[in-house]
């Protein structure tokens, strides 16, 4: 394909993970193709990674070219097209060495395009393409709005990570997000043994396959691949998910004879990491007594408990998970019983995710942050009051903002003396010290090479009886 048509499919694929929406970037991106079936595989491999690195360094390549063109003292380029402005977005991402093409090939493309017959370049764009652009001097006077820039994060999350971890490791933290992710998948054990898979995905591929670091049950591929076409896929022996999100699972210590609570279940990742520990001794026969499991997912949304449902039929455990629909509101304790444990994986803004969803970091705000803190601690407190005595309590986010995690962790410690810290025995056993804080763990690319997690974790204590 012709670089000037590979140049406006990109634009328009640009324009579309732009705008605000439900839907995330990923599914954005397939539906494009799906509309675009004459494109081939390397056409398809340019324009997708033209967009994500967009999604990824547009937070450093806009504020550079503004600087710019103020610097040129050219008009301000708001007051024109979107696409103009991520015509000046691409231009920036080529010359930082974030763009599929080199800065000198881009130039040409996007003069060559803007002369084409149904196409206009603004004349701050053509003049961005032959000038001398973004020298040392095009990045914000301001020190905070700098490093937000030089890390790709927009403003308020620049600020954020700079006062929770300073300029080192918040720069360093910061680039490890903005790099893509390798693809993780879960087995279902009890489907087919982790080597059995390994070794079949090995034979239908040309991806790198490797046992996962940490999770006794992941496995971990260098590169994305058509999971579909294979044999793994085809037969429910395998889950994409997050090697950080299977440590979660793995660290609320679950095990048969417990009854458990998934108090947000949503499309049900961690409730089938679950049933995988819970059915781990009983097979598909009988179940001793002592050994026999209860494994509820709670969601307020029924869309989200029918995908549950369609994942644990094609898992083979449709009778083994109990489904319940709940309010936003009000009392569980006459609907569901006392368990043993009560996971609360909590809605968050989903930032520890950045690898792989690039565009998290433009759909929230520190609004955002406060708004979600309070669901989090609400969310907490109605599903404590489910936990039995000596029942554990964990709390999950994908998230590394403080008032996501250690702020929650906080303020529920305070009106819930009740609920004693209470490490992780798995963790303590399996995870670097580096993520380990007493009853609290901190997942990340640079720790587990995962996603950025936060776990915390609480037993409560029989009435009467304290430490």
């Amino acid at each position: 394909m012709k670089p000037t048509s590979l140049l406006g499919l990109s634009l328009e694929l640009i324009g579309e993970v732009a705008e605000p929406g439900p839907y995330p970037a990923d599914a954005r991106v397939g539906r494009f193709f799906r509309g675009k079936r004459f494109l081939g595989s390397r056409d398809r491999r340019f324009i997708s990674g033209a967009v994500y690195s967009w999604l990824r360094f547009h937070d450093r390549a806009r504020p550079r070219w503004k600087c710019w063109s103020k610097l040129r003292n050219l008009q301000d380029i708001e007051s024109g097209s979107k696409q103009s402005m991520f015509l000046l977005d691409i231009l920036a991402l080529a010359q930082d060495g974030n763009f599929p093409w080199e800065f000198t090939p881009t130039c040409e493309a996007m003069i060559e395009w803007g002369d084409l017959e149904d196409h206009e370049l603004d004349d701050r764009v053509r003049q961005a393409a032959t000038d001398s652009f973004l020298d040392d001097q095009c990045w914000p006077e301001d020190p905070a709005e700098r490093f937000a820039a030089e890390t790709s994060m927009p403003p308020w999350l620049g600020r954020l990570l700079l006062e929770q971890m300073g300029e080192e490791e918040g720069r360093e933290f910061a680039n490890q997000l903005c790099t893509g992710a390798d693809v993780n998948l879960r087995v279902n054990t009890r489907r087919a043994t982790r080597k059995k898979v390994l070794r079949s995905l090995q034979r239908e591929t040309d991806a790198e396959v490797e046992l996962s670091r940490y999770s006794p049950n992941g496995l971990r591929l260098n590169k994305r691949i058509n999971l579909t076409a294979t044999t793994a896929s085809r037969k429910s022996w395998i889950e994409v998910q997050d090697e950080g999100s299977q440590i979660a699972v793995f660290s609320t210590d679950a095990a048969p004879g417990m009854t458990v609570i998934d108090a947000c279940a949503g499309s049900g990742g961690k409730t089938l990491g679950l049933a995988d520990l819970l059915l781990a001794e009983g097979g598909e026969g009988e179940v001793p007594a002592h050994l026999q499991s209860r494994l509820i997912a709670c969601e307020i949304e029924n869309r989200k408990l029918q995908e549950l449902r369609r994942r644990t039929k094609e898992a083979r455990l449709t009778d083994k998970v109990e489904y319940a629909l709940i309010g936003e509101e009000g009392d569980l304790s006459n609907t569901l019983p006392r368990a043993h444990l009560v996971l609360v994986d909590s809605p968050c803004t989903g930032l520890g995710t950045l690898r792989r969803n690039p565009e998290a970091k433009n759909r929230y705000g520190l609004e955002d942050v406060e708004r979600f803190q309070s669901l989090q601690l609400k969310i907490l407190e109605r599903f404590a009051a489910l936990v039995r005595p000596s029942g554990r309590l964990v709390y999950v986010t994908c998230s590394f903002l403080d008032g996501e995690c250690d702020e929650v962790v906080r303020l529920f410690e305070e009106r819930h003396p009740q609920f004693s810290a209470s490490p992780s025995f798995w963790a303590s056993k399996r995870l670097p010290a580096t993520c380990l804080d007493g009853h609290k763990i901190r997942l990340g690319p640079s720790t587990t090479g995962t996603d950025a997690f936060f776990i915390a974790s609480w037993r409560l204590e029989k009435p009467g009886r304290s430490d």
